[in-house]
């Protein structure tokens, strides 16, 4: 029974795909990915089946985390680079998004949670 509750919530799917990303997070063949990122590479590797991409997915769009999860990879990405050099991450996220680098929508999300 608990199994099939799992399998009817998605829930398998979503911890595999956890464990799959985890395992390859940060490898040298993948490296400075965000994990949605990651995700969507694994799953074009056919590493991630695509069910279990879905899963992960629509996971993070639930929980409203794929726009800070973008965020943070083009704030990762110009971080202490000679363009922008010497900042903060959250002074950072504010030139990206003045340079219109960084959406709108990706810095509300990126400010929220530092809040």
């Amino acid at each position: 029974a608990y199994m099939q509750r799992l399998e009817s919530t998605g829930t398998v799917k979503l911890d595999q795909a956890r464990s799959v990303i985890d395992k390859h997070w940060a490898t040298p063949r993948y490296p400075g990915l965000a994990k949605y990122e990651l995700a969507k590479r694994l799953k074009d590797d056919n590493v991630l089946e695509e069910d279990e991409f879905d899963a992960y997915m629509q996971r993070l769009e639930s929980t409203g985390t794929v726009k800070l999860d973008q965020a943070r990879s083009v704030i990762d990405k110009h971080w202490a680079t000679p363009r922008y050099p010497g900042l903060a991450k959250y002074e950072l996220a504010k030139r990206l998004k003045d340079d219109n680098v960084l959406e709108e929508d990706e810095f509300d999300a990126y400010m929220q949670r530092l809040e």
